[in-house]
C-alpha cells in the first residue's frame, strides 16, 4: 500500500504517454487478406519491403506538413507490366485514432480527381504547357438521353486556372 502523501502526490502530477508505433507494414493490405477468410497457412505478396517502407515514410512526413487541410491520404504503387502490387500504404498513421485504420486505398472517391494527372498529361503531350488556362466553371452537354452538368466533387468551381494550379488543388 502507498502512503497516502505519496499517493496524493501522485494523482496531481500529470502524466503524458507517447507510443512508438511498432514496425508493422502495410497493415491495411494485412487486413484485407485476413478479411479474405483464407484458411492458408502462408500467404505469399508482391510488396516490395524497401519501397513499401519509404513510401509510408514519404506519406507520414508529407501529411503532418499540412494538418488539418491534407491529413490523410494513401498510395497503391502497382508494376503496370504485371500488375503485382509492390506498395499498398492505406494511411499515414494507421495508429492514429481519428482515420489511421481507414483504407484510403479503397475508399470510393471522385474518380475525376485520379484521371486528372492523366488528362493534364495528355494535354501537355498535345501542346498545351502548365500555364495554358482551362476553365473550371459550370457547362452543360446535350446527349441524346440526357443534359449532362457535370460538378466538382465539392460543388463548387474555381473559375479559369493555369493547368499547374489545377494539378496542385
Amino acid at each position: 500500500d502507498a502512503e497516502p502523501l505519496v499517493l496524493l502526490q501522485a494523482q496531481k502530477e500529470t502524466a503524458a504517454f507517447t507510443r512508438k508505433n511498432p514496425e508493422f507494414h502495410a497493415p491495411h493490405l494485412t487486413e484485407r487478406i485476413l478479411d479474405g477468410s483464407t484458411n492458408k497457412s502462408v500467404i505469399h505478396t508482391t510488396i516490395d519491403l524497401s519501397l513499401q517502407k519509404a513510401i509510408e515514410d514519404l506519406l507520414y512526413a508529407e501529411t503532418l506538413k499540412r494538418r488539418g487541410t491534407g491529413d490523410s491520404g494513401a498510395v497503391l504503387a502497382v508494376e503496370n507490366q504485371t500488375g503485382e502490387v509492390l506498395a499498398y500504404v492505406g494511411s499515414p498513421d494507421y495508429f492514429d485514432p481519428l482515420h489511421g485504420m481507414v483504407d484510403g486505398v479503397r475508399v470510393l472517391r471522385s474518380p475525376g480527381s485520379a484521371l486528372k494527372p492523366f488528362l493534364y498529361e495528355l494535354a501537355l503531350e498535345n501542346g498545351w504547357d502548365l500555364f495554358s488556362i482551362v476553365p473550371d466553371i459550370p457547362m452543360l452537354f446535350s446527349t441524346e438521353r440526357a443534359i449532362y452538368e457535370p460538378n466538382n466533387y465539392g460543388g463548387n468551381f474555381s473559375g479559369p486556372r493555369t493547368i499547374r494550379e489545377a494539378l496542385g488543388n
